[in-house]
Formats: C-alpha cells, sequence, structure tokens
C-alpha cells in the first residue's frame, strides 16, 4: 500500500500559533460567574433568596486593588408577574474587602479613595425584569425548554469609587 502525503502550507498554522503566543490578557476584572434560572416562579409567587460571598486572593485590575472580598448578606427578591415574566431585586447590605495588594499603574487607581489595609460598602441594588418564553417541546420528554432574557439596571448609590 502506498501513502502518498499532500503538501500544505503552513502558513496559516503559523500565523494562529504566533498570534496566540503573542496575545495580551484582557484587562478586565473578573466576576463571579451568576447562574439564572431558567424557569420563571409563576404568576403570584414570591422567591427569597440569600447567602454570602467570600473571595480569597481577588485581582481588580482597573482599580489596581488585591485581597479578600467579604459580601453579606446578599439577598434576591423574585416576584412572579405572570407565567412567563418576573421582577427581580438584588443586592446585599455589607461588602468589605481588606486591601493586600495595590497597583498604582491601573487606570483607576488615582480615583480610588480608601486609605489603610481595608474599606467597606454597601451592595448597589440591582432591579431586573425577565421575561421567558417557549422555545420548542423536547422530543426525549414532554418538557417545554425555556429561555429567560434578563433585562436589568442598577442604581448607583455612591460616585466615589470605594473598591470595584
Amino acid at each position: 500500500m502506498m501513502w502518498s502525503v499532500r503538501r500544505t502550507s503552513l502558513l496559516p498554522f503559523s500565523f494562529c500559533l504566533l498570534a496566540s503566543l503573542l496575545a495580551w490578557p484582557a484587562a478586565a476584572q473578573q466576576r463571579p460567574l451568576l447562574t439564572e434560572d431558567p424557569e420563571p416562579i409563576g404568576a403570584g409567587r414570591i422567591l427569597i433568596e440569600g447567602g454570602l460571598d467570600v473571595a480569597h486572593d481577588q485581582h481588580y485590575p482597573v482599580s489596581g486593588l488585591e485581597g479578600n472580598l467579604l459580601r453579606f448578606p446578599t439577598i434576591g427578591l423574585s416576584f412572579g408577574l405572570s407565567s412567563i415574566a418576573e421582577l427581580q431585586i438584588d443586592g446585599g447590605f455589607y461588602n468589605r474587602l481588606n486591601i493586600s495588594g495595590r497597583h498604582p499603574s491601573a487606570p483607576l487607581a488615582s480615583l480610588v479613595t480608601a486609605t489603610g489595609d481595608s474599606t467597606s460598602s454597601v451592595e448597589d441594588i440591582v432591579i431586573a425584569t425577565k421575561l421567558f418564553d417557549v422555545i420548542a417541546i423536547a422530543p426525549s420528554c414532554n418538557q417545554p425548554r425555556v429561555r429567560g432574557q434578563p433585562v436589568a439596571t442598577k442604581d448607583f448609590l455612591s460616585q466615589r469609587i470605594l473598591y470595584p
């Protein structure tokens, strides 16, 4: 059996390899992944959620701060407006960042007003409506597939940047 080798250009592969080696990381703040429930809570129902967030060794490249973040309590209220719509109000009462490092070359480092090794603030309130629509009924079961699209606005309680 005779094998034949097709000769192809290595130029596209070389370009992709060079582009991936020379790429700069994005300078954006990392946030935890928040997941939304894909189904509405139902008309006339109220859902109350609560918890706390603890994030260790967080780096905020926009403000140049590093440290441990505590958010307590985090509260969410969802009101079922109809079978396909709900109103959500999310927020918290207390945020504290224990600062372990500062980077003065960060883009907004000059706007940070926090002095010392910690800072705290009140969480901004997020008000959102979420509308759901049925995409299709899955053939393997009698459950419809649902897609939710939140539309949100954030109420900024302060004009100062205490921490990211």
